[in-house]
């Protein structure tokens, strides 16, 4: 295999890694009320008696509740957070820290607030027409560099992708997932 092709089975690969991630954060309406649910689980077993604590951090990186008791439902437990919690768009810091009898587990979660969200039963879908377009400009960079990167114009792949890596930084997307893009733009970009 040649070893531009090992740099492109590298890219599908981490792109697949890297999709369920962006997809599977839940998402919030922006200055409305939120019941965030978390299950305990401490050594594989759910919990029973378990004391939970939560810390919340906003995007700003201000602590909105600083190791704050959590509500038990069963194995869930709870935290409120205020229509003025959620007043900050973007990704949210959540670390819980459970105790049972002895036995301790820390989770460091994120969850994001959009200012348009709509909620269908449990799941919740979001609707930012920036959003939109970003993803749609997305999916555009990405095919054209897939073709660039077929018919051999690596330095035009590259160049895509690492504007692509750009676009994530400035549309708040994980700053991993932008750096992924990015450097492995450059790396496209240089081998030819």
């Amino acid at each position: 295999m040649e070893h531009r092709n090992y740099i492109l089975l590298i890219c599908v690969v981490l792109l697949f890694m890297v999709i369920p991630n962006i997809v599977a954060q839940p998402t919030y309406q922006q200055s409305l009320p939120v019941n965030v649910s978390v299950p305990c689980i401490i050594d594989g077993a759910f919990c029973t008696t378990a004391l939970c604590n939560a810390t919340v951090v906003n995007p700003d990186g201000i602590t909105l509740h600083n190791n704050e008791p959590m509500i038990q439902n069963g194995s869930v437990y709870n935290l409120e957070l205020t229509a003025s919690d959620t007043s900050v768009k973007g990704e949210y810091g959540l670390t819980i820290y459970c105790k049972q009898g002895g036995k301790e587990t820390t989770k460091t979660l994120v969850f994001f607030v959009q200012s348009l969200a709509k909620k269908y039963g449990t799941s919740i879908l979001t609707f930012d027409f920036t959003e939109t377009i970003n993803l749609i400009i997305a999916i555009i960079l990405v095919l054209i560099s897939l073709t660039a990167f077929i018919i051999k114009s690596y330095t035009l792949s590259g160049s895509l992708l690492a504007l692509l890596g750009l676009m994530f930084l400035f549309s708040q997307v994980h700053i991993l997932v932008s750096a992924l893009f990015i450097i492995i733009g450059i790396l496209v970009a240089v081998k030819e």
